[in-house]
């Protein structure tokens, strides 16, 4: 119910609360949002080496291309 510590965790989880939860006054409106977000995104542990790839890669830059202490992170 308190709305600081609700602020508090979506800020260190790097999320946005829509605004149409937002104007809620009911916390477990908000606390639904972010656990939508927590079950409904993969796992960076579940992803696929294709997907990693594509993420760390921007444009047409090919993941080869980058420094290899970059391409150590897909591991």
């Amino acid at each position: 119910r308190d709305k600081e510590k609700i602020e508090k965790i979506v800020t260190s989880l790097g999320l946005k609360i829509g605004a149409r939860e937002s104007r809620h006054a009911d916390p477990k409106v908000h606390l639904n949002a972010i656990s939508m977000v927590c079950n409904k995104l993969p796992s960076p542990l579940d992803i696929t080496a294709e997907r990693v790839e594509k993420l760390m890669c921007v444009g047409a830059r090919t993941f080869d291309s980058l420094p290899p202490e970059t391409q150590e992170l897909k591991s």
